[in-house]
């Protein structure tokens, strides 16, 4: 029985030290877990969460809090964001954020507090926001359905994902 025991034991460590050494989970293990040691000691020294935010999530989050600050500006309280996939920022955006990743509705939503849809959402057309990335510059604009179904059109050719 005991011998059992070990035997299972060494087989589930090797199994996990197996699923580690792929390439996607090492680079998960690397970015989630090892970063975050790394920057515990400069979290510690800033308490603020708006700071922590800002240093754990980057441009998505900078692009984010200007988005509110955008539709706070218009008073509008049903502000429904349609955000472009992230094929189509990575061709058409400038520099400064084209290796940012557009967060999932759920994420942005957390960094919000605005609903937001993908292109291929079953509510894609309550969107009235859109974010639009045109000619290096990017923009947060209200939107009127034609519009929404002239975005939609354009993001055709582009698959949205994570």
């Amino acid at each position: 029985m005991l011998i059992k025991r070990i035997v299972l034991a060494a087989a589930a460590c090797l199994l996990i030290l197996m699923f580690f050494r792929t390439d996607f989970y090492a680079a998960w293990y690397q970015q989630k877990i090892t970063e975050s040691r790394e920057r515990y000691d400069d979290e510690a020294e800033h308490t603020d969460v708006e700071y922590r935010r800002q240093y754990r999530y980057a441009n998505q989050y900078a692009v984010a809090k200007e988005i509110v600050k955008k539709v706070k500006e218009a008073h509008d309280t049903n502000a429904i964001v349609l955000l472009p996939p992230n094929s189509y920022v990575q061709e058409n955006s400038p520099q400064v954020i084209q290796y940012m990743r557009m967060p999932e509705p759920v994420v942005f939503y957390y960094y919000t507090g605005l609903k937001a849809v993908w292109t291929n959402s079953p509510e894609v057309n309550k969107a009235n926001w859109a974010l639009i990335i045109n000619n290096n510059n990017v923009q947060i604009v209200q939107i009127t359905p034609q519009q929404r179904t002239e975005l939609l059109e354009m993001y055709k050719k582009y698959k949205p994902e994570l």
